[in-house]
């Protein structure tokens, strides 16, 4: 079985890297064809994570 991978950065306010999102799958569950969609899902996610404003604790 072979693993695919697909990771995109998070990027805070001053487009510094502060995280990461990755997918992890069986390559046989992502066909070739279907490929360049989820690498843009994960890149729009992260982007979208990083565009949402920070959670401060107390």
């Amino acid at each position: 079985m072979d693993i695919l991978g697909i990771v995109a950065p998070v990027r805070g306010a001053s487009g510094t890297m502060e995280a990461a999102l990755s997918v992890a799958a069986l390559e046989h569950r992502i066909p070739d064809r279907r490929l360049d969609e989820v690498v843009a899902a994960v890149r729009d996610a992260a982007e979208h994570i990083g565009s949402r404003p920070a959670m401060v604790g107390d």
